[in-house]
């Protein structure tokens, strides 16, 4: 992330990681908590990879649904 500091000024790059990092980190972390709710016997050491739909590329669904 320094190395962006030679092409965008430190205020657009907080401006950004406010705006738009931040609240992406949000959502997945609030959809990796709704998926566990929902399948509480899935290992977590491949939660993020089970949360994604089969339609857009999950290679293999490992949790007792």
């Amino acid at each position: 992330m320094y190395a962006d500091l030679g092409h965008f000024t430190a205020a657009s790059i907080r401006v950004a990681f406010v705006g738009l990092i931040y609240p992406c980190l949000v959502l997945q972390y609030m959809g990796q908590a709704a998926f566990l709710s929902k399948s509480p016997n899935c290992n977590i050491h491949f939660i993020f990879f089970e949360s994604i739909p089969r339609m857009y590329g999950a290679a293999s669904k490992q949790c007792d649904q």
